[in-house]
């Protein structure tokens, strides 16, 4: 996907005959239902609440009858509960209620909180939301995660701009901490400026890890793996939007925009969908046709997930699929070391990669791969094709389990 293609529109997908919601997560595959089999819900309805570290409740994206539990595919490649609605496009919602009182932190953590909005996005760099710890710094990313494979229209993203200024305003009490803006070109930044926000701009190069080097430049401090270590909040620009409509509205996250990227990029397509969406009906609107050699992941070109199959919804964690029609096949790793040339944290992903395949476990304690960023970037320079990062997350979790 070396091409850069400019989308410039927005496909409106917000009436599929069904949806699909996740009960479950990759942390937790928990939860209690408030409805059942039959019942007709509301869009914006709690319809069941899941356990984990924090309760978070799940709220009905359409109005319609509940038709059942089916087991699916989630981002990350587990099986999960959905519940599956049938909408009747009717639209009937819950009314919303306001975040009522003074706007301290603790009211709009409470409210954010009750809204289920705990951060949007599952790859790239990100990180949930979690004000129970001390936040030095907050930063608000601006930059389509997939930047620079496909370039997206700005006003694509800012065309709430006035709720999502107010979103950062809501985010900035909360965690009781400035906020700076990462943006890739000069549209808006008076605006944040005026309205009490740093701005840094950024050239989002493929063969960088820009986001580490912005967050450094903020901070000025060497930046950690786990961000919120270093007291660092780091959302993406549709959170705030999230946070403005959980605070000012009383409304849920209940539908996205994402981009939809397929092999020829000509038809990548920027849509606006309702959550739980089938991958099957965003596929039929772009008259594309999965197959057994179709590749499908969500997520980033460099870092995102590779789905096992194509049973598989949209969530508010889901701002990208890709399609690849033809099957890839990894070829043999011929020791060329661009990986390790490139690594901008300066591990060997080459050399952690053939630890791992051969399972030689006192190897990997040689090669900081705690240091490792996840950036993809050794993924994206090789040229047998072999997805070297997922070797590397592999090497992580084994030398994480001791």
């Amino acid at each position: 996907m070396a091409k850069n293609v400019q989308i410039a529109e927005v496909k409106s997908l917000l009436r599929p005959s069904k949806v699909y919601v996740p009960l479950a997560s990759t942390n937790s595959k928990y939860y209690d239902l408030f409805v059942e089999v039959g019942d007709l819900v509301l869009v914006g309805e709690k319809i069941a609440e899941r356990y984990g570290k924090q309760r978070t409740p799940i709220f009905s994206s359409v109005s319609g009858k509940v038709a059942g539990i089916e087991s699916m595919e989630y981002y990350s490649g587990i099986l999960v509960d959905h519940m599956v609605i049938e909408n009747d496009r009717k639209e009937n919602a819950v009314e919303g209620k306001p975040l009522v009182g003074i706007e301290t932190a603790k009211n709009i953590q409470r409210k954010i909180e009750e809204m289920g909005v705990r951060g949007l996005d599952q790859s790239g760099l990100y990180t949930r939301f979690d004000f129970t710890r001390t936040i030095k710094h907050v930063i608000v990313n601006a930059v389509f995660q997939n930047q620079a494979f496909l370039s997206v229209e700005n006003d694509l993203f800012f065309d709430e701009i006035d709720e999502v200024i107010e979103g950062m305003q809501l985010l900035k009490k909360a965690a009781l901490s400035q906020i700076t803006i990462l943006i890739d070109h000069d549209l808006h930044t008076k605006r944040f400026t005026e309205a009490g926000f740093d701005v840094v701009k950024v050239k989002a190069k493929v063969n960088t890890a820009w986001h580490y080097n912005a967050i450094k430049k903020v901070t000025k401090k060497e930046v950690p793996y786990n961000l919120m270590d270093a007291q660092i909040l780091f959302t993406p620009i549709h959170s705030c939007k999230a946070i403005y409509d959980a605070v000012k509205l009383g409304k849920p996250v209940t539908h996205a925009r994402m981009v939809m990227m397929c092999a020829d990029l000509d038809a990548s397509t920027a849509f606006d969908v309702k959550l739980g969406t089938h991958i099957k009906d965003i596929m039929t609107d772009l008259g594309k046709e999965y197959n057994e050699a179709s590749s499908i992941f969500t997520g980033s070109v460099l870092n995102g997930f590779t789905m096992k199959t194509n049973n598989f919804s949209v969530n508010e964690h889901i701002s990208s699929i890709g399609v690849v029609m033809d099957e890839v096949n990894e070829s043999v790793c011929i020791k060329c070391g661009l990986c390790n040339d490139i690594c901008p944290v300066e591990i060997l992903p080459q050399n952690i990669m053939d630890a791992e395949m051969r399972t030689i476990e006192t190897r990997l304690y040689e090669y900081s791969i705690d240091k490792c960023i996840e950036c993809g970037l050794c993924s994206y320079t090789c040229p047998s094709e072999i997805n070297v990062l997922e070797w590397v997350r592999r090497a992580k979790r084994r030398v994480s389990r001791g």
